[in-house]
């Protein structure tokens, strides 16, 4: 399937099946409680997004 597609495709393909596993592991270690504030984490991933 993926062999007809160009290169930059490709690329899309596989960084949106990245981004849904992590969304989905996110998911999950907040439901088994693994990560009890979420919120607090999602703050400190922006925080170091931009450098604050």
């Amino acid at each position: 399937m993926t062999q007809n597609l160009p290169v930059h495709h490709r690329w899309l393909l596989v960084a949106a099946i990245a981004v849904g596993f992590l969304a989905f592991a996110a998911v999950f270690l907040v439901l088994t409680g693994i990560i009890a504030e979420p919120e607090t984490v999602i703050e400190n991933i922006v925080r170091a997004l931009l450098g604050q």
